[in-house]
């Protein structure tokens, strides 16, 4: 049984015993009979006038109903939930190259579809497209290489867009002085550079797999694009 988003209950049949606290409550609120005691001399005459000191014990009936909530919850057995979903897919590898330099500061994107002419920051109007396109590509692995004087490792190729979308908000555009430039074909070199690593890793056999019958085998690659 699920309690929250991300805790579950081990035995939720002991919530049944919270029914009975209305009525325990409803006990306790009851005034029973009186008790008496037959005293031999006068002396309780003297404590006349003075106010009981039970106010607080007349409350008790009412509150250890309740101390019986949080001992129910516990009988229940709470626990938090951690589930790992692994996910196959047959998509293609792909690499974004996005140009962080200070030259994507500019205003002079128009963004006609939205119904008035308003211009938008380069960097911006990236973000947003490249937000899009990742929607669309469920079944695809992508990574970002950002750049600007040199290119910058930012998100490997991952199935978890989740993260793509949340690392591509937080990019800034590179204002150092020291990395400066638009280094385009260092970011191409490193995407393709990447890519490669990546498919020779996948050729690699494993010493716990046997080897396959045909010798000419060859396992298919999956395609691989890089996005400037």
């Amino acid at each position: 049984m699920k309690l929250f988003d991300d805790y579950i209950l081990a035995e939720p049949w002991w919530l049944l015993l919270l029914l009975l606290i209305p009525a325990l409550l409803f006990l306790g609120s009851k005034t029973g009979n009186r008790s008496w005691v037959a005293y031999p001399t006068l002396r309780v005459l003297g404590t006349l006038g003075y106010k009981p000191r039970q106010n607080l014990f007349r409350l008790a009936p009412l509150l250890l109903p309740l101390f019986l909530i949080p001992a129910i919850i516990g009988l229940a057995r709470p626990q938090e939930s951690k589930t790992r979903t692994a996910r196959k897919a047959s998509g293609i590898d792909i690499l974004i190259t996005l140009d962080t330099s200070f030259s994507m500061n500019i205003r002079d994107y128009t963004d006609e579809s939205s119904g008035f002419r308003k211009n938008e920051k380069r960097i911006t109007a990236a973000k947003k497209i490249i937000s899009e396109f990742i929607k669309r590509r469920r079944d695809d692995r992508i990574g970002i290489i950002t750049f600007a004087g040199r290119p910058f490792d930012v998100a490997p190729l991952t199935l978890d867009h989740h993260i793509l979308t949340y690392t591509l908000k937080d990019l800034v555009l590179i204002t150092d002085d020291n990395e400066g430039g638009t280094a385009i074909g260092s970011a191409i070199v490193a995407a393709g550079n990447r890519l490669d690593a990546l498919d020779e890793k996948r050729k690699e056999p494993k010493e716990d797999q046997a080897k396959p019958a045909n010798k000419n085998a060859k396992e298919k690659n999956k395609s691989k694009i890089i996005i400037l």
